[in-house]
């Protein structure tokens, strides 16, 4: 098994790389390599593991990459293609690899972010604040909603409110309704009528026309006893 080759290594291979087919193809090998392996970024070509490993890489690199990448899939899709600029090309492959072999890899840098147990903590902690105020703002609301339907809160006492609006506010079982007049006259009529009372009443109304005149016969107290020829002759004698 080979080992694994060391950042002199490739760096002294890559100082003999030439703006033609070989050169390209071996410029965007070490690429490729250097991001499979000291990166860990994951992709089938070196536009999609520079993706991949973006966040961890400076603009200019990135830059320079997605060149190396462009020239290489020209030349690997056309055998004709050809470097319009030699001297760019020859210096940006040296500057990316020399670029990526410098730059820290994913655990050193995590590692000064990250918290004793290797966990980032500065983001969980945002999240974790972000859903635990969520779900106090959704308690506070659920909690006065209840309290409204409940009645606890906004509700109204009946002292304080306006003498206009004491009647809206007082529960119908409370008021006393006025008893209608035909009512009283029923409660009159299923009274019993004790005997004498209705002559003494008319003896007592009549008492004052004493010295009017003679007092006139005084009609029975029940009419619905007297037959109709007692009728007619009480009218006559009055």
């Amino acid at each position: 098994m080979n080992a694994a080759p060391t950042s002199a290594e490739i760096l002294e291979r890559i100082q003999h790389v030439q703006a033609d087919t070989a050169g390209v193809m071996e410029a965007a090998r070490w690429v490729e390599w250097i991001l499979a392996n000291r990166f860990r970024a994951e992709g089938t070509g070196i536009h999609s593991r520079v993706s991949a490993a973006q966040h961890r890489l400076a603009g200019e690199l990135v830059a320079d990459l997605r060149y190396l990448a462009s020239v290489r899939n020209d030349f690997a899709h056309n055998p004709l293609a050809e470097v319009r600029q030699p001297d760019r090309f020859v210096q940006t492959a040296k500057r990316a690899v020399r670029s990526l072999l410098e730059t820290p890899t994913e655990e050193p840098q995590l590692l000064q972010r990250r918290g004793p147990a290797g966990v980032r903590s500065a983001p969980r902690t945002r999240f974790v604040v972000a859903v635990a105020g969520f779900w106090a703002v959704v308690a506070i609301a659920v909690w006065l909603y209840g309290q409204v339907r409940a009645g606890g809160v906004g509700a109204e006492r009946v002292s304080d409110v306006p003498q206009d609006r004491a009647a809206a506010v007082t529960p119908a079982a409370d008021r006393t309704l006025p008893q209608p007049p035909r009512a009283v006259a029923r409660t009159a009529e299923a009274l019993p009528v004790r005997p004498g009372a209705s002559a003494a009443r008319h003896r007592s109304a009549a008492e004052p026309d004493a010295a009017l005149g003679p007092v006139r016969p005084e009609a029975p107290a029940d009419d619905a006893t007297l037959s109709t020829e007692e009728l007619r002759k009480l009218k006559a004698s009055l």
